[in-house]
């Protein structure tokens, strides 16, 4: 289980109890700031707190919760157009964000600095 999915978890649990990122750092005796840090990637609780954010979440199997279903190793073969469009879009970069707007893909630098 990666560190980017229990940040997601965290939030996606926090969000369904319907809490603030203040109201659960009040509970468990840190800062909101603190729990945003946690669902952002940029920290993890200890386990201990974790349990408690458990508790907190009403999460009765915290295996069960965390758990990472593996995708299915899905191959797929390029066709030779296919091929040729992504070349070409590695080969002008200052067009990439506009093709990333027109496809609803979310332009690299915007996933780099969610990540900062």
């Amino acid at each position: 289980m990666s560190r980017e999915y229990i940040a997601k978890k965290l939030k996606e649990l926090r969000q369904k109890s319907g809490l603030t990122a203040d109201e659960v750092g009040a509970k468990i005796g840190k800062s909101g700031k603190t729990v945003n840090a946690w669902e952002n990637n940029r920290g993890q609780p200890d386990a201990e707190i974790l349990i408690s954010l458990c508790d907190i979440y009403e999460v009765d199997d915290i295996l069960k919760e965390f758990r990472v279903d593996k995708p299915s190793t899905q191959t797929f073969s390029l066709s030779e157009h296919e091929k040729e469009v992504i070349i070409a879009y590695r080969k002008q970069p200052s067009l990439q964000i506009g093709v990333d707007r027109m496809l609803g893909v979310e332009p690299i630098s915007e996933q780099k600095e969610k990540r900062a």
